[in-house]
């Protein structure tokens, strides 16, 4: 065999070694790709519940400050009655009273 046919030789070896480790190197990549994905997904689907939880935490904290905040408004709605009922000038004590009461609904949220 001359030196061309062995270079050819040599030079086909090379190119199929370096098609064979690509095509399995390949292979490999899609299989942790796969294997990567549904762990991926868990972790995802881990972190929404948790924001979900903190908004809902944070939700029911503002209805129960807003709920407080009518109690307080209704607290001093009472006092100003008491006051005017004691110095004799009762005005609409009505209005007084409702109005804080209207702000709140009686459903839980």
């Amino acid at each position: 065999m001359s030196e061309w046919g062995i270079a050819l030789i040599a030079a086909g070896s090379a190119i199929l070694g370096s098609i064979t480790t690509g095509f399995f190197a390949w292979k490999a990549g899609h299989r942790q790709a796969a294997a990567a994905e549904a762990p991926g997904q868990a972790q995802a689907g881990a972190l929404i519940s948790t924001v979900q939880a903190t908004l809902d935490g944070q939700r029911r904290v503002r209805s129960v400050d807003r709920r407080y905040q009518v109690c307080v408004q209704y607290l001093s709605a009472v006092d100003e009655v008491r006051s005017r009922l004691f110095d004799g000038e009762p005005g609409d004590i009505a209005t007084s009273l409702t109005t804080p009461l209207s702000e709140v609904s009686c459903a839980e949220p």
